[in-house]
């Protein structure tokens, strides 16, 4: 399965796709790094989505929140 990336309007996050089936959550950052959270409940990502301040939110409660790993 591919996954489809939504550019994002933030100071540092590029894009953001999210696998509902897995539960992984893809962010690219500007910088091109690309980093997976696990286990990310599908209403964490509606409302990372929702939110005015995707920065902030990310920052808030979805980093050291959530399992990751680096991937590139």
């Amino acid at each position: 399965m591919t996954l489809s990336f939504t550019k994002i309007d933030a100071e540092n996050i590029e894009s953001v796709a999210y696998d509902k089936t897995t539960k992984k959550f893809h962010v690219r950052f500007k910088t091109g790094d690309l980093y997976i959270y696990y286990a990310v409940t599908e209403q964490s990502y509606v409302s990372f989505m929702s939110a005015i301040d995707k920065e902030a939110y990310y920052l808030k409660e979805i980093k050291d929140q959530y399992e990751e790993r680096k991937v590139s």
